[in-house]
C-alpha cells in the first residue's frame, strides 16, 4: 500500500524567523493547533514566523508558545487558526519504509537506532535510540535546514512515526546518504505525554496504527449507514440508558493510567500488516486475545430493550447513539441489525468484524489514510475504547430478523457473551418481547441490565427495559413537535410514537385533513400504504412523463398498492418476516424503476441479503390481512399433538397478485428440507389478523376464537407446551392491543376463573409457567376502565401464592400499585371487596387482605378514606373506621366535622359513633375544637334526636364544654339513651363526682348492656376516695342483681390488674363478697382470682385467692380453682400448681361427695391438660394426706 502523500502536505508548517530565513519544518498533532518540530528549528529564535499549507497562511508566535524539549531535539508550539490538518502518530515501531514529510520524494529504508549527539545554543544533548535510516536509492535524500523537524513518516499507513533532526550527529561513521529521526514515543516528556493522547482521540489512524479516533470514526461510519429517526421524548428510558454504559455500572480489571493503558491497548493490536525488505509477514497479534492474557470484565453487560413494534425502540437506541457520538469524550458505537449476521457467525463479534470491515473501505475510498484489507478488529476497537473509558457499544436492532445460527442460538449466544467479557464491549439489543423472552434467558443472569425504575420486575422476561406506550406529558411533546392537533388519535393511538409520526406525515401530504378526524391504527396504515403507493407512482410515472394525469396516476398506485401486499403475503413464507432478492426483483423490478421508487419512499429496506418492510409494525399488519387465522390458531396454538413443519411457517391466503393475465409459475418441486417451527417472534403478525377481525367484523367474530385460547390455558399438562406458549401470547398479545377491551369482559372473567382456579389447585400463580404471561402488570395494562381492571384483579387475588423471599409480583401487590396511584378513585372499589370472603392461600380472606391494604396505604389520601369507608356501610368498612379512630385520629376528626354538617340521616350517626371512638386517642387542640364544634351541630339537629346522646358525649369529654352539658348528658345516661356512653362520665369523675356515681348508681339499679360499661368506668378509678365509693356501688349493685356476677367478676379482674394499690379498696371487698355471696357469685368470683394474670395483680391474686380458701366448702366453688389451675398450669409456676390442687384436692376429700366429684373431676382435666395431669399425679401421689379414693 502505498502513502498519500497529499494528505501529509496538508498538514506541514513551515518555520522560519522573522527574516524570512528557513528554519524548517513542522506538522500539526491536535485539533487545537499543536505543532511538533525539532528543537533545532526554533532554538534562540525570540519570535518565530509559521506558514500554513495554504498560501497567506502565516502566524508569528513569541517564544512564550514554545514548549523546547532539548533533550530529545524536540519542541511543540501553540498556535491558532492555522488551517491544516493534524497527522496520526504511529502507536508503535515495525516499519521499514519510510518517506520524509517534507520531501516526498525521499524515501529512505530504516536501518536501526544510534546514540546521538544533538548542539543546542546552551549545550550538547546526548540522545538515546534515534532512528537511522538511509536512502533506498543513493543519493535520494539531501537533508538541508528546510527538513529539520519534518515528520518521518510510515510508507505503508501514513502515520508518523518519528521528527527529522538535520543537527543530530553519531560520528565519522554516520552514512552521508542517511540521517536520523527521534521517534515520538519515546519522548517521556509529560507535554509529550498529553499531546499523544490528545492526537489518538481525535486524529484517525487506522491498520496497525489504529487508535481511539480511527475506532470512533469506524464506528460512526457504521451508525452513518443507518436510517434516520425523529427521537421520541422519553427521559426515563434515556435515564436507563445513559446508567447502563455509566462505567460504575461494569466493573472491570484495575488498569493504569489513561495514558499508559492506551499504549498497552495499542501494544496488544500491534500492527496487523508488518513488511520487511524481502517479503510481507503478518502478525498475529491483532488476533483474538487468549483467556490467559486477556482481562475479562464482569458485571453487567448486555441491555435488552424490549418493546412491541411502533414503541420507539429504535428512535430510543438512534437517539443513544447520537449522544455518544457528541460531547467532548465522544463514544463508538457500532450498529448492526438482525439481518446482518449470518448463519455461520460463533457469536456477535464476526458480525461487528464485517461491520467494521464495511466501514473500512468506506473510510479507505475517502480517506487518505490506507486502510488493510481485512479491516479494523473488532477486539482491538473493544479494547481502545475501553482503556479510553469510552466502551464500544453494540447496537443490534431487530436481532428476529437473524437467520437461524447453523450452531443454535444457544451456542451463538455463549459465544457473544464470553467475547463481550474479555473485550468488555456492551451489547444493547432492541427487540420484541416474545423474542428476549428466550434468546435474553440465553445470557447469564449477572451480565444482564436491570432497570433502576419502572416498577417489579416481569416474571415472564429476563431483566430487560421495557419500551411502552409515551406518557402523557411526552405524547404532548411529541405531537406539538409533529405538530399533530390534540384529539387528532383515537386514545389507542394517541400515545403511540409510529401512530403520531404516521398521522404527522399524513396531514403534511394532506393539509386539509379534518382536524377532528380520529383514525385507528388500522386507518393510518391503510392512508399511510395509500400515500406512499401513491408518491411511488408518481417517482414511476415522472421518469416517463413530466405531468402524469390523475387518472392513470391512480391506477397506477393502485397496481403499487397490489403488488405491496404480495410482498406482504411472500413475507408470511420461509423468510421469517423478509422478502428474499428474487421476490422482490419479481415485485419490483430495477429495470423498470420500481426497486428505486419502493427503496426512495422507504417502504421497504434493504436487510441483509433480502428487505424487509421498514416500520415492523406496518409489517405485521399487512401480513395480518392474509393470514388465514383460523388455520394460523389450529396449526400454533390449538392443536393436540405438534404439527408437522410446513414450508410455509405462516399459512397464507391464496395470492391474487398475476404478472399480466398469467399467474407466476410454481416453484421448482424438490424435496422441502426440514424446517423449525413457527419462531415465536412471529407472533405479531397473528396478533394483527386477531385484531383485524375486531376492527372489521367486531366481537362476534373475535370472541369465539379468544374464548378457544381461554380454554387451551386449563393449564393441566395436556396441552404440548408450544401449543400452550402460542395460545397464552396471542391471547394476551390481542388483548392488550384492543382499542375498547370492554366488549371483551367476558373473555376476561373466563380466563380470570380459569387462571384462579388453577393456581389455587397448584399452590400459586407463581407456581404456573404457562400462565406467567398474565402477570399482574397484564391486567394493569389492559384498554380497560379502571373499575373494570379492578374488579379483575378481585377475581384474580386468590391465585396469589403466599409472600416469599424472592419478592414476585403478585396480584394484591398490584392493587396497592392502583391504591398508591390514585387513592381516591381505587379506594371505594375496593370497598366493594368487603363481601368476597373467598380464602387466600395466604390464610387471610379477600376481604381481609382488603382492610389490609387500605390500612397500609391509608397516608396517601387519609381524607379520601374514611369518606370511602362511610359510604361503604359494611361491617368490615366499621372495623377500619375504628382502626383509624386510633391510628389516624386527626383524619378521623375532620371526617367527624364533615358528616356532622352532612345532610344524610347515616353521616350524623357515623360522625357521633366514630367522634367517640377517636375522643380518647386525640392529642391536639385542633381536633377538640373540630369535635366539639360536630358535637354542637349533632345536638342542635332537633329532628335527629338519635345522635344527641353521642354529640353529649362529646361535649362532657371535652373539659371546655363539660361543665355546660353534663346535667343534660346525667338526666339523658340515667334516661337509659343508648348513645350516650359511660365512658364520656367517667371522663367527669374528676371533676363532678357525686353527680356522675349518682347517676351510675342510678343506671346500676336498672337492668341492660349499660351496666358492663359503668362497672368497667368504675375500675378505673384510681382515686383512693373515689375507688373505695366505686367499691360500694359494685357491692350494692351485687346485692341487689347477685346475677350480675359476671360484670363484678370483669369489674374485680380489671381492678386487680391495677397492682399492689387496689389492695386497700379489694380486700375488704373480696373479703365480704366470699362470706356473704352465694356460691353462684364465688364462684365467679374465684375463676378471676385463681387466673395468674399480670405480674403486678399476681400478689393480690393469691392473697385474695387464701382469702377464698380459707372458708370455701362449696364443691362448685372449689372445682372452679380446679379448672382454672389447669386451664393455666403454662402461666403459673409449677410449685404454686402443685400447693393449689392440692389444697382444693384437701377441702373435697372433706366429704364422699367432694371426693368423687374430684376423682371425676381431675379425669376430665387431665384429657384435656396433658401437662396439668402429669403434676397432678406427682402431687397427689407423693401426698400422705391425699383422699383413699383419689388415684
Amino acid at each position: 500500500m502505498a502513502v498519500r502523500h497529499d494528505r501529509a502536505s496538508e498538514a506541514l508548517v513551515r518555520i522560519c524567523d522573522l527574516a524570512g530565513r528557513p528554519r524548517g519544518t513542522g506538522f500539526l498533532a491536535d485539533t487545537i493547533g499543536t505543532v511538533i518540530t525539532s528543537h533545532e528549528a526554533v532554538d534562540g529564535l525570540a519570535r518565530l514566523v509559521l506558514h500554513g499549507p495554504a498560501p497567506g497562511e502565516s502566524r508569528i508566535i513569541d517564544a512564550s508558545a514554545v514548549v523546547p524539549l532539548p533533550d530529545f531535539d524536540i519542541a511543540l508550539v501553540r498556535t491558532e487558526g492555522i488551517p491544516a490538518s493534524p497527522l496520526p502518530i504511529a502507536a508503535a515501531g515495525g516499519a521499514r519504509h519510510i518517506v520524509l514529510g517534507a520531501d516526498p520524494d525521499a524515501e529512505a529504508l530504516i536501518l536501526g537506532t544510534a546514540t546521538v549527539t544533538y548542539t543546542a545554543t546552551d549545550r550538547f544533548h546526548l540522545i538515546a535510540d534515534v532512528m537511522e535510516f538511509t536512502a533506498e536509492v543513493p543519493g535520494g535524500i539531501r537533508l538541508n535546514p528546510e527538513l529539520s523537524g519534518s515528520p518521518v513518516i510510515d510508507r505503508d499507513t501514513g502515520a508518523v512515526l518519528a521528527v527529522l533532526g538535520t543537527a543530530l550527529h553519531a560520528g565519522p561513521d554516520s552514512r552521508p546518504d542517511g540521517g536520523f529521526a527521534v521517534p515520538l514515543r519515546q519522548v517521556t516528556a509529560r507535554a509529550m505525554a498529553r499531546l499523544l493522547a490528545r492526537n489518538e482521540a481525535t486524529v484517525p489512524a487506522y491498520g496497525p496504527d489504529l487508535n481511539l479516533a480511527g475506532a470512533l470514526q469506524l464506528a460512526a461510519t457504521t451508525v452513518g449507514l443507518q436510517p434516520v429517526v425523529e427521537r421520541s421524548e422519553r427521559a426515563d428510558i434515556e435515564e436507563e440508558l445513559d446508567h447502563f454504559l455509566d462505567p460504575a455500572v461494569t466493573d472491570t480489571p484495575d488498569r493504569t493510567a489513561n495514558d499508559t493503558a492506551n499504549h498497552t491497548a495499542r501494544d496488544t493490536t500491534k500492527r496487523t500488516t508488518k513488511h520487511t525488505t524481502n517479503h510481507h509477514t503478518k502478525d498475529t497479534a491483532n488476533d483474538v486475545p487468549t483467556p490467559d492474557d486477556t482481562p475479562t470484565a464482569t458485571g453487567v453487560l448486555v441491555l435488552g430493550l424490549v418493546g412491541d413494534p411502533g414503541c420507539g425502540r429504535t428512535t430510543e437506541l438512534a437517539a443513544l447513539t447520537i449522544r455518544r457520538a457528541q460531547g467532548q469524550n465522544p463514544a463508538p458505537t457500532v450498529w448492526l441489525r438482525g439481518a446482518d449476521l449470518h448463519p455461520d457467525d460463533h457469536g456477535l463479534k464476526d458480525a461487528v468484524e464485517r461491520a467494521l470491515s464495511a466501514a473500512g473501505r468506506i473510510v479507505a475510498a475517502t480517506s487518505c489514510v490506507p486502510l488493510p484489507p481485512e479491516g479494523a478488529c473488532p477486539d482491538a476497537v473493544g479494547r481502545l475504547a475501553e482503556a479510553g473509558g469510552r466502551p464500544l457499544l453494540v447496537v443490534l436492532d431487530g436481532p428476529e430478523e437473524m437467520p437461524t445460527p447453523a450452531l443454535g442460538l444457544t451456542d451463538w449466544t455463549s459465544g457473544t457473551a464470553d467475547w463481550l467479557r474479555t473485550s468488555g464491549v456492551r451489547l444493547a439489543i432492541a427487540c420484541r418481547p416474545e423474542y428476549w423472552e428466550h434468546a435474553g434467558a440465553l445470557f447469564p443472569a449477572p451480565m444482564l441490565y436491570r432497570p433502576r425504575n419502572g416498577g417489579p420486575p416481569s416474571s415472564w422476561l429476563p431483566a430487560c427495559v421495557r419500551v411502552g406506550a409515551l406518557s402523557a406529558t411526552q405524547a404532548e411533546r411529541v405531537r406539538t413537535r409533529l405538530g399533530v392537533p390534540a384529539h387528532a388519535l383515537t386514545r389507542h393511538n394517541e400515545a403511540h410514537p409510529l401512530a403520531l409520526r404516521l398521522l404527522a406525515d399524513l396531514r403534511q401530504a394532506v393539509p386539509d385533513l379534518p382536524k377532528d378526524a380520529t383514525p385507528s391504527r388500522g386507518e393510518l396504515f391503510t392512508a399511510h400504504l395509500d400515500l406512499a403507493a401513491l408518491r411511488i407512482a408518481f417517482r414511476l410515472s415522472a421518469e416517463s412523463t413530466a405531468s402524469p394525469s390523475p387518472t392513470p396516476l391512480r391506477m397506477l398506485a393502485l397496481k403499487v398498492t397490489g403488488r405491496v401486499h404480495e410482498a406482504a403475503r411472500r413475507c408470511l413464507g420461509p423468510g421469517q418476516g423478509g422478502l428474499d432478492a428474487e421476490s422482490f426483483e419479481e415485485l419490483f423490478p430495477w429495470r423498470t424503476g420500481w426497486a428505486c421508487a419502493v427503496l426512495t419512499e422507504r417502504l421497504l429496506t434493504p436487510a441483509g441479503s433480502g428487505y424487509r418492510f421498514t416500520h415492523e409494525e406496518l409489517a405485521d399488519w399487512l401480513q395480518g390481512l392474509h393470514l388465514d387465522v383460523d388455520e394460523a390458531l389450529d396449526t400454533l396454538a390449538l392443536a393436540e399433538p405438534p404439527a408437522p413443519p410446513s414450508p410455509d411457517p405462516l399459512p397464507p391466503k391464496p395470492s391474487r397478485f398475476r404478472r399480466g393475465r398469467k399467474a407466476p409459475p410454481p416453484p421448482e418441486t424438490r424435496p422441502a428440507p426440514p424446517t423449525a417451527p413457527v419462531p415465536r417472534h412471529r407472533a405479531g403478525p397473528v396478533v394483527q389478523a386477531l385484531l383485524t377481525l375486531d376492527e372489521t367484523q367486531g366481537p362476534t367474530a373475535l370472541t369465539p376464537r379468544l374464548e378457544r385460547l381461554a380454554q387451551a390455558l386449563d393449564g393441566d399438562g395436556t396441552c404440548p407446551e408450544e401449543s400452550a406458549w402460542w395460545a397464552a401470547h396471542l391471547l394476551a398479545g390481542t388483548l392488550l392491543k384492543l382499542p375498547h377491551a370492554e366488549r371483551y369482559l367476558d373473555v376476561l372473567h373466563l380466563l380470570a376463573r380459569q387462571i384462579t382456579v388453577h393456581s389455587v389447585r397448584i399452590g400459586g400463580f407463581q407456581n404456573a409457567p404457562r400462565l406467567r404471561r398474565f402477570e399482574p402488570r397484564f391486567w394493569m395494562a389492559l384498554p380497560l376502565p379502571l373499575p373494570e381492571r379492578v374488579e379483575l384483579l378481585r377475581l384474580l387475588l386468590p391465585a396469589d401464592a403466599p409472600p416469599s423471599e424472592a419478592g414476585e409480583d403478585r396480584f394484591l401487590d398490584a392493587a396497592g400499585r392502583y391504591l398508591a396511584d390514585d387513592p381516591g378513585a381505587v379506594q371505594p372499589l375496593l370497598c366493594e371487596w368487603f363481601d368476597d370472603e373467598r380464602r387466600l392461600q395466604a390464610a387471610a380472606t379477600v376481604a381481609a387482605a382488603t382492610q389490609a391494604l387500605l390500612h397500609t396505604h391509608r397516608r396517601r389520601a387519609v381524607d379520601d378514606l374514611t369518606e370511602a369507608l362511610v359510604a361503604a356501610a359494611h361491617p368490615r368498612a366499621d372495623e377500619l373506621l375504628a382502626a383509624l379512630a386510633e391510628d389516624e385520629p386527626s383524619a378521623v376528626c375532620r371526617a367527624v366535622d364533615r358528616w356532622s354538617h352532612d345532610e344524610r340521616l347515616e353521616r350524623h350517626v357515623a360522625a357521633g359513633a366514630y367522634g367517640l371512638r377517636a375522643a380518647p386517642h386525640i392529642t391536639t387542640d385542633a381536633d377538640r375544637r373540630l369535635l366539639r364544634y360536630a358535637a354542637q351541630i349533632l345536638l342542635g339537629r332537633s329532628t335527629d334526636c338519635s345522635v344527641h346522646g353521642a354529640a353529649l358525649s362529646l361535649l362532657v369529654l371535652d373539659p371546655a364544654t363539660r361543665s355546660r352539658h353534663l346535667p343534660q348528658a346525667l338526666a339523658a345516661f340515667e334516661a337509659a339513651d343508648p348513645n350516650l356512653c359511660a365512658s364520656a362520665l367517667g371522663a367527669a369523675l374528676s371533676t363532678h363526682p357525686e353527680e356522675v356515681l349518682a347517676a351510675f348508681q342510678a343506671r346500676l339499679e336498672k337492668p341492660g348492656a349499660a351496666v358492663a360499661d359503668v362497672l368497667r368506668e368504675l375500675a378505673d378509678v384510681r382515686t383512693p376516695a373515689l375507688s373505695r365509693r366505686a367499691a360500694e356501688l359494685v357491692r350494692d349493685y351485687l346485692d341487689l342483681r347477685p346475677e350480675g356476677a359476671v360484670h363484678v367478676a370483669a369489674y374485680l379482674d380489671r381492678r386487680l390488674e391495677q397492682g399492689p394499690e387496689a389492695r386497700a379498696v379489694l380486700l375488704p371487698l373480696v373479703t365480704g363478697l366470699v362470706r356473704d355471696q352465694p356460691p353462684a357469685v364465688r364462684r365467679c368470683l374465684a375463676s378471676v382470682l385463681v387466673t395468674p394474670g399480670g405480674r403486678a395483680s399476681r400478689p393480690l391474686r393469691q392473697e385474695l385467692l387464701d382469702v377464698l380458701l380459707e372458708h370455701e366448702r362449696n364443691v362448685d366453688v372449689l372445682d372452679a380453682v380446679l379448672q382454672g389451675a389447669a386451664e393455666h398450669v403454662q402461666g403459673r409456676p409449677a410449685a404454686l400448681t402443685r400447693e393449689l390442687v392440692l389444697r382444693a384436692a384437701l377441702l373435697l376429700g372433706r366429704t364422699p361427695e367432694g371426693t368423687a366429684h374430684l376423682d371425676r373431676r381431675l379425669g376430665r382435666l387431665a384429657t384435656v391438660s396433658p401437662a396439668f395431669a402429669r403434676g397432678t399425679w406427682e402431687t397427689l401421689s407423693r401426698s400422705a394426706e391425699a383422699p383413699a379414693g383419689v388415684g
